[in-house]
């Protein structure tokens, strides 16, 4: 490839001369320039190999400062040319890396030994400065500290790790002596250790020294260990030296840790309460503890030693080939209990564990085990046996049945709770196969385990719960606890624990259902209040829209459909309120049959006409304290239920009477508590329930109808409306024979007096002026209130925050006559507001309003204080009337 050459010459033919001579001697002119400018910016595009510029150019710019441009930015070498030699400007020319120079006029040859004088000595800097760079970066990039020197011992490199360790930079370091940066001290006596570095710098020795006690500039003291070689060049003289050394502290501290290890486990050896032993596979005892030794017998180590259990097995309990071959087939010995001799021939009772240790190749290179003296244990065991009868009668009178099982699992002991729960005598069972009596889940359990049994004999103890059938069909909830013993000829039998938790399920049951109903009404309860402050600005701007609209614009039958939608959501939204049991309720003396009374039209129209009612009310049925729209909803959500289990018609009948519960009665119903009741019955003769369905009929959300034809929150509303006014539902169904629900409410006694809705005539909704400051922080809601009562004639002032509605107060000087302010505010509670800023002012008429139903709402308080309350979702009519009742 030929050599790329840029020409950088303010004369014309001049350049062109030269190119021709440069292109007669095989270059390539790639570029002529004739500015400095212009030469700077070639370079970028063509890269040229070399330039040839001469130093007067045209512009701003000599060549000299061209090139040193050039030579920085690009690294490009560059020949001068100039008819001048004088010594300013070749000082000038060297200052820019001068790779030659050419005087005008040219001669050839000169010309041609400059180019590649220059590119020889461009290529040889590069190759330097690679190789520079090379060394730099592997002698920064190795994980050891490297400091070198010249031959008067002055530091002339430091890599990072050296930086590190010493506590000095490179900068602070380089020219130094390496003896006052590197000073390390003897890690016994601390003194300091000198290092020759005349004696290796004169005579070429390489010194070495470990573990020494590197001190950093700033006192650390760091162990090392380093080695200080001379530099050798390929002549074979020192030109300087060079330290390695690396930090040893990690090392020191496993060393230190190994150390202390290995004290420890030979402590542990020598003191341990069981014996310890090493044997080779030729039966030599390589090792043995004191225990060991005093536990046989021996007096010392080396008289135990002088036995070889390959030859004289009399010491051990069994031959020593059958340790061998239970080392081979298990891997290792655990748990062998055998009969010992020591040395005077008495016995010794022992427990044994043994291992194999191999080689890479899998020989056997030793075994090791513990020998544990249970002699005194085996003694124990006597006692133990002369105990067992006071723990018969322990088991025998236990509140928790129990049997045991031998290997063919059949009863060989059977307590008197266990007979009681499985309803069979203990002449049936005894003696007899068990799975006679235990359904196959509990049969599946035993024989699992006592399988596994045989297999390990230290399977754990395993628990199960399962559902049995007793003698006389009745069903029970047990838990089975299975665990295993042996008898004196080492058989293994199984012993089975039964706790019945029948009644306990039952409760457990009743009590997640109650949970779980708490649950979803929490967050109905949290769901209802967004809903109400949507269905309140949804329903008023639609009544808004219809004073706007003739009867006959197609819009009208528009807006009607968005309040009656706005209607069904907010009943929705009631049924998951009285549901959650967090809906406000007005409790008065009610009679049941009046309320089913009233009802009696709607009911008619609501089954159509293949579905026939009747009706059996006690007349001197006794009254109920109760709300009487929650009470309705219970009557109609009964009806709508019958119905639809009776697609092609039948009879529904509702009867009334006076109860007493007893105490009896509540042990067969949980949720019933003695005193007087009012009882309702509503009987169909439809489909009736399944008995696995019976048990969620009450839960939220639960339908067995098809999608869209029920939301599944009929019945759980009829359970959270009850349980609020203190009484519970039960129910009685079977498959194609009806359904009977019984609701039970408290009786009454005490005489209230019903409160009658006053009626608010359309005529006086209008507003005569009258001064309304609304405080309300849903921003649907507050302009929606405020375009009704302006539009009525009103004068209203509005307020989104506490601290607002008090500036909007104070400013109109407390000239309203009533406050409508929501109960939950952003920064605070409505009623402490509409509290502070009536107590001055007695005539100052309140409306309270909430979308939230539960404590939040505060309704017992509003109650207490006999403030008004309106509440969310309204309708424009509903805001007016309660304007006006509040006010007048």
């Amino acid at each position: 490839m030929k050599i790329k050459i840029m020409i950088v010459e303010d004369e014309t033919i001049v350049a062109m001369e030269i190119k021709d001579r440069l292109e007669s001697m095989g270059y390539d002119v790639i570029k002529i320039v004739d500015r400095g400018k212009h030469a700077i910016q070639r370079c970028a595009e063509v890269q040229p190999d070399l330039i040839i510029m001469d130093v007067m150019l045209k512009g701003k710019m000599d060549g000299v400062q061209t090139a040193e441009i050039i030579h920085s930015r690009f690294d490009i070498p560059v020949i001068y040319l100039t008819a001048y030699s004088d010594e300013k400007t070749l000082q000038r020319a060297k200052v820019t890396s001068l790779y030659g120079y050419a005087l005008k006029p040219l001669q050839e040859r000169e010309l041609h030994i400059a180019i590649e004088i220059a590119l020889y000595k461009h290529k040889m800097e590069k190759n330097l400065r690679d190789k520079e760079q090379w060394l730099s970066t592997v002698l920064n990039s190795v994980s050891d500290a490297v400091i070198t020197t010249d031959i008067n011992g002055l530091i002339t490199f430091m890599n990072p790790i050296a930086e590190k360790l010493t506590g000095k930079t490179s900068n602070d370091a380089v020219q130094k002596d390496l003896r006052k940066i590197f000073k390390v001290v003897h890690y016994k006596t601390d003194l300091p250790v000198r290092i020759p570095l005349k004696k290796i710098l004169k005579k070429g020795i390489v010194w070495s020294r470990n573990s020494q006690i590197l001190v950093s500039q700033n006192g650390v003291r760091i162990p090392v260990d380093n080695t200080v070689s001379p530099i050798v060049d390929h002549n074979q003289n020192v030109s300087g030296a060079v330290l390695v050394f690396r930090d040893v502290t990690e090392r020191k501290k496993v060393e230190k840790a190994r150390q202390e290890m290995e004290e420890r486990f030979k402590n542990i050896f020598e003191n341990a309460p069981i014996g310890i032993y090493r044997t080779s596979p030729n039966g030599k005892i390589l090792m043995a503890n004191a225990k060991l030794i005093n536990m046989t017998g021996y007096g010392s180590f080396q008289e135990l030693a002088k036995c070889n259990l390959e030859i004289d097995d009399s010491m051990m309990g069994y031959p020593r080939s059958t340790f061998k071959e239970r080392i081979e087939s298990d891997g290792q010995i655990i748990g062998l209990e055998s009969t010992w001799k020591r040395k005077d021939g008495t016995a010794l009772v022992v427990r044994e564990n043994a291992k194999a240790f191999r080689d890479e190749k899998g020989n056997i290179l030793y075994y090791e085990g513990t020998i544990e003296d249970i002699t005194e244990h085996k003694y124990a065991e006597n006692a133990l046996r002369e105990s067992e009868e006071r723990f018969r009668s322990l088991v025998e009178n236990s509140f928790t049945g129990i049997f045991t099982l031998d290997d063919d699992y059949r009863f060989l002991y059977i307590n008197k709770e266990f007979v009681r729960i499985i309803g069979y005598s203990w002449q049936e069972m005894i003696n007899q196969k068990f799975n006679q009596f235990i359904n196959s889940e509990t049969e599946q359990l035993i024989v699992h385990f006592m399988e596994k049994q045989k297999e390990n004999q230290n399977l754990p103890v395993e628990k199960k719960e399962v559902e049995v059938m007793t003698k006389n069909g009745e069903k029970r909830k047990l838990v089975v606890i299975v665990s295993s013993i042996k008898n004196l000829t080492g058989k293994v039998q199984i012993v089975a624990q039964i706790l019945d938790v029948t009644e306990i399920k039952k409760l457990e049951a009743q009590l997640l259902h109650a949970q779980k109903m708490e649950a979803i009404g929490i967050l109905a309860g949290g769901i209802a209040h967004d809903f109400n402050n949507l269905l309140t600005a949804i329903r008023g701007c639609a009544d808004m829209a219809l004073f706007e609209v003739d009867e006959s614009n197609p819009v009208c039958r528009d807006l009607k459909e968005i309040q009656n939608a706005s209607e069904r959501a907010a009943e929705l939204t009631r049924e998951l309120l009285l549901f959650s049991r967090k809906q406000p309720m007005k409790f008065i003396s009610l009679d049941l049959n009046d309320v089913i009374g009233n009802l009696h039209k709607i009911i008619k129209r609501l089954i159509g006409e293949d579905i026939k009612v009747y009706t059996d009310l006690s007349p001197d049925l006794w009254v109920v304290h109760a709300d009487r729209g929650t009470l309705e909803q219970v009557v109609m959500n009964f009806i709508v239920n019958a119905r639809d289990a009776m697609p092609n018609g039948g009879r529904i009948s509702i009867k009334t009477e006076n109860v007493v519960i007893e105490q009896p009665f509540k042990k067969a119903f949980p949720e019933a508590k003695p005193g007087r009741f009012v009882r309702m019955s509503v009987t169909d003769t439809g489909v009736g329930i399944e008995k696995e369905i019976i048990q969620h009929v009450f839960e939220p959300f639960f339908t067995t109808k098809s999608v869209g034809k029920g939301t599944g929150l009929g019945l759980s509303v009829i359970y959270g409306i009850v349980k609020e006014h203190g009484g519970w539902v039960h129910v009685y169904s079977e498959p194609e024979q009806g359904s009977t629900f019984k609701v039970y409410l408290p009786a009454f006694f005490q005489k209230t007096r019903e409160e009658k809705k006053k009626i608010v005539s359309t005529k006086k909704f209008q507003g005569n002026g009258e001064r309304i400051l609304i405080v309300e922080d849903e921003k649907h809601v507050r302009e929606l209130a405020h375009k009704i009562l302006f539009k009525h004639g009103y004068r209203v002032f509005l307020s989104k925050t506490i601290e607002e509605a008090r500036h909007v107060f104070k400013r109109e000087k407390g000239n309203f006559n009533l406050i409508f302010s929501d109960v939950v505010l952003p920064d605070g509670n409505g009623i402490e507001l509409v509290d502070e800023l009536s107590c001055n002012d007695p005539r100052l008429r309140i409306l309270l309003s909430s979308g939230y139903t539960d404590h939040k709402s505060q309704w017992p308080l509003i109650q207490e204080k006999g403030y008004q309350f309106l509440e969310k979702p309204y309708t424009l009519f509903g805001l007016l009337g309660a304007i006006q009742e509040a006010i007048h």
